[in-house]
């Protein structure tokens, strides 16, 4: 993914031209194929015009670009969360080598029973093979917790964690105090650890991270979910396998 900056700031802010450096390497190495990652907001900046911006950027590179805002937990994420994929296939690929966004694998349940397509995995299933951390060698890496005091109310990364639910959205910003703001565990009590915010995000479970709490934290938050990284990827090696077949 790359950085820009929030809805309250203008086109012309430093952190809104940070894309134009991922251009910039797509357009000076010219990979086949392209994908970019950003948050659900990149649609509405200053009234759209920042999506139409960057397809416009991304298509003078020389690619046929599309977008789609996604849910990774209508595939198989035990987590809600909402992410635009820019994906970009070279001008002068054929259109039947065109890259093909990932089919939706699961749904809501009420929404699941009446289609072909499984029901959403809850952070109660995702986290029911870990135990309580004992704070020794019996641990799993990285399952350590922010102690940051968890007081429930309607905000982001304060709202209760409902265990039959998708978890809510693992974060990666502050929680204006220099720390960052773990999402409550589904049992209400603490809040996760960075290993279970990584299992919720999909890392298998011997992924080691490396570095501070807050830099651990952030690693995981900043992800793309695994999962969800891997069904993209799937769909690189088919369309890689009609250009070879080309």
């Amino acid at each position: 993914g790359f950085s820009l900056a929030n809805l309250n700031r203008s086109m012309d802010d430093d952190r809104n031209t940070l894309y134009k450096q991922f251009v910039k390497v797509v357009k000076k190495k010219q990979p086949a194929y392209f994908l970019a990652e950003n948050v659900k907001g990149l649609l509405s900046m200053d009234g759209g015009n920042v999506i139409k911006c960057i397809v416009k950027d991304f298509e003078h590179a020389g690619y046929r670009v599309k977008y789609k805002l996604f849910n990774a937990a209508d595939y198989g994420v035990p987590e809600i969360r909402q992410r635009v994929i820019i994906a970009g296939t070279r001008k002068d690929l054929p259109m039947d080598a065109d890259f093909e966004f990932p089919e939706q694998t699961h749904a809501k349940p009420e929404k699941a029973k009446d289609t072909n397509l499984k029901p959403w995995v809850n952070v109660g299933q995702a986290l029911s093979a870990i135990g309580e951390p004992r704070g020794d060698k019996r641990d799993p890496p990285n399952h350590v917790y922010s102690q940051y005091k968890l007081v429930v109310r309607n905000f982001t990364g304060h709202r209760e964690t409902d265990p039959k639910k998708p978890s809510p959205t693992i974060l990666a910003r502050g929680n204006g105090k220099g720390g960052v703001c773990a999402i409550p565990h589904p049992k209400n009590h603490r809040r996760m650890s960075v290993r279970e915010s990584a299992l919720v995000q999909t890392f298998p479970s011997d992924f080691v991270f490396v570095g501070s709490l807050g830099s651990c934290y952030r690693q995981v938050g900043n992800a793309v979910p695994v999962l969800f990284a891997q069904k993209l990827g799937e769909q690189l090696r088919k369309v890689e396998l009609v250009v070879i077949c080309e």
